[in-house]
């Protein structure tokens, strides 16, 4: 939605190569081939970057997942949520195979803030408030949210069990917000 305000205010290219927005972003190959990597790309999930990784399938813990911390940190920087993907492999060719992905919106979310030159929370905060979504906002685990649903996951022994505190912060743009079932009908009325 804010790639899209941008574009119309002409401060944003879509076919640019992301570097052009953030320049510390690496230079991709792929089988011996550099390739480039377009905002418009990543909005259609086309850009090659990967997916979260399971544990269980590497030999490294898992470097994606901010999970069951004892206390709560402070909210990841952008440069910092993009070091837990970017010296990693393409999954495919840029603009060739679709591969859902949450880490190619965290790349989204750092082209939105260098072309709107300013913060990618505030510039969301911003939007919430033009479309009255009084209700939604990043994920933060200090502060008291009231009426705030709990998270659940099944165990086989356990049944459903509360779910431990998860870091959204190196995701706000591809899953890091809260909102209510009223404010997505208003986005979802923004959008038609």
């Amino acid at each position: 939605t804010l790639a899209a305000k941008l574009y119309e205010e002409k401060k944003i290219d879509l076919d640019a190569p992301i570097q052009k927005y953030i320049p510390s972003f690496p230079q991709k190959e792929l089988d011996g081939e550099v390739v480039t990597i377009t905002t418009r790309q990543l909005l259609s999930h086309l850009g090659g970057i990967r997916h979260y990784v399971k544990a269980e399938k590497k030999s490294e813990p898992d470097q994606d997942t901010q999970t069951k911390n004892p206390g709560i940190q402070e909210p990841l920087t952008l440069l910092e949520s993009l070091a837990l993907f970017e010296n990693d492999p393409l999954v495919g060719k840029p603009g060739e195979k679709y591969n859902y992905t949450t880490h190619g919106y965290t790349l989204i979310s750092g082209v939105v803030h260098a072309a709107a030159k300013q913060d990618f929370q505030k510039y969301m905060k911003q939007l919430f408030k033009e479309l009255g979504m009084n209700n939604t906002a990043p994920e933060h685990h200090g502060p008291i949210t009231y009426h705030r649903a709990r998270q659940y996951e099944r165990k086989k022994r356990h049944g459903l069990v509360n779910v431990p505190y998860v870091d959204n912060s190196y995701k706000w743009a591809g899953g890091g917000f809260i909102s209510t079932a009223e404010d997505l009908v208003k986005f979802g009325n923004a959008l038609l």
